[in-house]
């Protein structure tokens, strides 16, 4: 019997999409594995398996952190250039 491959960040949900793959969402190219490591500093071999696998919920989760660290990078960005003198 062939068990379908499990959400590797929640073990919770079937997934269809690789950890490792470039896809394109809204114009732009994401890795999932890559925005874990960049997002939460949180990383592991790369094996290209079934065990590599993200589900769609967890997906739209990282989207969003990786967006508020986004934000907050820009905002302190923000606020150092107006804290310079002039």
């Amino acid at each position: 019997m062939n068990e379908l491959p499990m959400c590797c960040c929640c073990n919770e949900h079937v997934c269809v999409k690789s950890m490792w793959c470039e896809y394109l969402w809204m114009g732009r190219p994401e890795v999932y594995g890559d925005m874990l490591r960049d997002c939460f500093n949180i990383s592991w071999a790369q094996t290209n398996t079934s065990n590599d696998q993200i589900c769609e919920i967890c997906i739209t989760q990282l989207r969003n952190a990786a967006h508020f660290k986004q934000k907050v990078l820009d905002s302190q960005a923000q606020l150092r250039m107006q804290l310079l003198p002039r």
